[in-house]
């Protein structure tokens, strides 16, 4: 039990690390990395529990390590590949205004983890995680309007619910809500994906300003 406790407690560091390096990074292949490691994390952690095999735990085995781990950055990594976008990406802005500000939300992530879990200590970390993960994501999404930040801030919120889900991992849900559960978030994988390709086609059709005359 120790040793499992161990272990969960190394992926629940690394996934806090993969929620604050992408940040700091100010790269789109930084954070699609990220998002990708994300799901492979929380994957992990439920192979990790140890949960009895099952067709919802194998739903819920898809939608972390297939849809979350490889198509989110699969599917994002060919449209800003055909963009030609620039390296660069600063998903907060570029100041220690800013970093100063994730160390804050990673503190009050923390001593909300440890004021909610009282009864529970071996869940403080997790629920500090968590917390962390949604502060972070609100904060991408305050700070920054570009389409693809705004889209890494959205997923990035997604995840750390997720990760709230799993917690505790005697309560997963029933078959037909994990089912729904799957496939709804590639419809809004989908649906994201297609708003930035419209806006790149959107883009291109942009007429050129005229020329000025040199007369």
């Amino acid at each position: 039990m120790d040793g499992r406790r161990t272990r969960m407690t190394s992926l629940l560091i690394s996934f806090l690390l993969v929620l604050i390096l992408p940040l700091l990074m100010a790269t789109w292949r930084a954070s699609l990395l990220g998002l990708a490691l994300q799901g492979v994390l929380m994957g992990s952690m439920v192979l990790e529990h140890g949960s009895a095999a099952s067709v919802s735990t194998g739903f819920l085995l898809a939608d972390l390590f297939f849809v979350r781990g490889l198509l989110v950055p699969w599917i994002f990594w060919r449209i800003l590949g055909r963009q030609t976008t620039t390296a660069r990406n600063d998903v907060i802005p570029a100041n220690l205004a800013s970093w100063l500000m994730v160390g804050v939300l990673v503190v009050i992530g923390f001593r909300f983890g440890r004021a909610m879990s009282v009864n529970h200590p071996h869940s403080t970390i997790g629920v500090a995680v968590a917390a962390s993960g949604v502060l972070l994501g609100f904060f991408v999404l305050a700070t920054q309007n570009s389409p693809f930040s705004q889209i890494v801030g959205a997923l990035r919120l997604e995840n750390a619910i997720a990760l709230f889900e799993l917690l505790p991992p005697e309560h997963h849900p029933p078959l037909l809500i994990q089912i729904g559960l799957t496939l709804l978030f590639p419809l809004t994988l989908f649906t994201l994906a297609g708003f930035m390709q419209r806006l790149d086609a959107a883009a291109l059709e942009k007429p050129a300003p005229p020329e000025e005359s040199s007369l």
